[in-house]
């Protein structure tokens, strides 16, 4: 429950940061922005995670560790396949 109030704070301070957060931003768009990326991340093996991922993120995303470990949408999303395919194994 801390990981997702702490994942939606963060993407709410990037949509807000965005030319898109200078609409008004309501909880139930917040939550229709962030949904997606959660499920796939819930029960992926039985979900299209490539699908959610996409909806979830722009075509520049980019998933960060560290200051100098990024790394671009489609090296996440493909990591995450694996990781969904090896469970369904």
């Amino acid at each position: 429950m801390k990981a997702k109030k702490v994942g939606l704070a963060g993407a709410l301070v990037v949509f807000l940061a965005s030319p898109a957060g200078a609409q008004t931003l309501t909880v139930e768009k917040a939550r229709a922005i962030v949904t997606p990326f959660y499920e796939a991340l819930n029960r992926s093996a039985e979900k299209d995670v490539a699908k959610l991922l996409e909806q979830a993120t722009s075509s520049d995303w980019m998933s960060c560790g560290g200051n100098d470990a990024c790394f671009p949408r489609e090296k996440v999303i493909g990591d995450l396949r694996a990781v969904v395919l090896f469970c369904r194994t």
